[in-house]
């Protein structure tokens, strides 16, 4: 809904208008949207009160084209505008009586007319160089030894600058069937080695499924072994992992396209209260499966649910690691790039890592696969190839160095 209410915002003048006198944005308008401003604001002074629908009709005389708008750049404007957690809130709060036409438009932006004052978001003016640069500094430096999270591949950690970090999303990128959610298991297994909470969102494999790779991970057992036979084994080698672990895991299933980001954000906060723990990671198998924002054309729904999954992570100061499938001609190529991500590249040219494993008939056979950093926003690495060793009947991604 809230989409929805953004995409009437910047699609009709009147509204548009509105929206723009109430956010006091002036400086940031093109020609056309000043002129549009201003009739609004001349109309106001007249007749004490904003123009109707029906007066804007009138008083635009339709001859405003509003592809002239700009409306890509408002409508990005607008979205930074709704990060704020206020205006969020706002937003859900009058989306239902919006939809059923039941609001007084000039109101309800009049009122987020005094929400702007409240926003915790403000952009300092005159920034110096060298400002706070101590502070900066130390927490910068801070951020790096604390808020890392390996993956366990060394060579793949040394490349991402000691590993994942909080704040970030990073995507895997891989044909279908060639080991995402293999990959997606391993990371769940190296966080809880590594004592962080994490939160293992599936929306292709039961719970029951991905505990059994879990655990297959961790006794690095093939399917043939998991079995009763190995029951008193498998037992004692688990309780032994999870005594020696700090960190707590938690496996969700969600069927397909029935949770989308605000869902997966109630759900993290619930869970928070009730267990007084704060979740570290979250490991979604897999992207092209939650349920997208409302919106019109593939592209738009994409790069939305992109940016409030990234918008989650750094809000919230947690990593969120994804996957996603190539199109079919990733299927033969020798080296998967962004060239090859299906559907749109826009579902992922917002994240912070983007990682894509490849694999040759004869690398399958000699059990290695390479992992390509092909984007890296803050710490650098691009183009890196890491070679791993790949065991995918006992559902294993690591390096050489690990292995040998």
């Amino acid at each position: 809904m809230k989409d929805e209410i953004l995409h009437k915002i910047i699609t009709d003048e009147y509204l548009f208008s509105i929206f723009i006198k109430s956010v006091g944005i002036v400086e940031c308008l093109n020609p056309t949207q000043k002129l549009i401003y201003k009739k609004v604001l001349a109309y106001e002074k007249e007749h004490k009160k904003p123009p109707t629908p029906a007066e804007a009709d009138t008083l635009f005389e339709r001859t405003i084209n509003t592809s002239n708008l700009g409306l890509d750049f408002t409508f990005e404007f607008v979205l930074e505008e709704i990060k704020n957690e206020k205006l969020k809130y706002w937003i859900l709060t009058v989306a239902t009586d919006i939809e059923a036409h039941e609001v007084d438009y000039s109101k309800v932006f009049a009122e987020l007319g005094r929400l702007k004052d409240k926003l915790e978001v403000r952009v300092p003016k005159g920034i110096k160089a060298g400002d706070q640069i101590d502070n900066i500094i130390e927490l910068e430096t801070a951020k790096v030894k604390t808020d890392t999270m390996r993956s366990f591949i060394n060579a793949l950690d040394r490349a991402l600058f000691g590993g994942f970090h909080k704040g970030e999303l990073a995507f895997m990128i891989t044909p279908p069937g060639r080991g995402k959610s293999t990959f997606l298991v391993n990371l769940l297994y190296g966080f809880l080695m590594q004592n962080r909470c994490t939160l293992f969102l599936s929306n292709e494999l039961r719970t029951e499924v991905v505990l059994a790779r879990l655990y297959r991970r961790i006794m690095q057992m093939d399917r043939k072994d998991f079995s009763n036979e190995n029951k008193v084994k498998i037992v004692k080698h688990l309780e032994k992992f999870f005594n020696y672990v700090k960190g707590s895991g938690v496996v969700h299933y969600v069927p397909v396209n029935q949770w989308g980001v605000e869902d997966l954000k109630a759900w993290t906060s619930a869970w928070e209260k009730q267990y007084e723990r704060k979740i570290d990671c979250i490991v979604i198998d897999y992207f092209d499966r939650l349920r997208k924002p409302w919106g019109e054309g593939e592209r738009f729904k994409q790069r939305a649910l992109v940016d409030s999954l990234r918008d989650f992570a750094v809000d919230q100061n947690l990593f969120i690691a994804t996957a996603t499938q190539t199109n079919r001609s990733g299927l033969n190529t020798p080296l998967v790039t962004e060239e090859h991500v299906g559907e749109a590249f826009a579902k992922i040219e917002s994240a912070d890592v983007i990682l894509s494993l490849s694999q040759s008939v004869q690398e399958k056979a000699d059990q290695r696969a390479r992992i390509t950093v092909l984007k890296n926003r803050e710490f650098g690495g691009v183009g890196t190839i890491v070679d791993v060793k790949t065991i995918w009947e006992e559902l294993t991604v690591t390096d050489f160095e690990f292995m040998e």
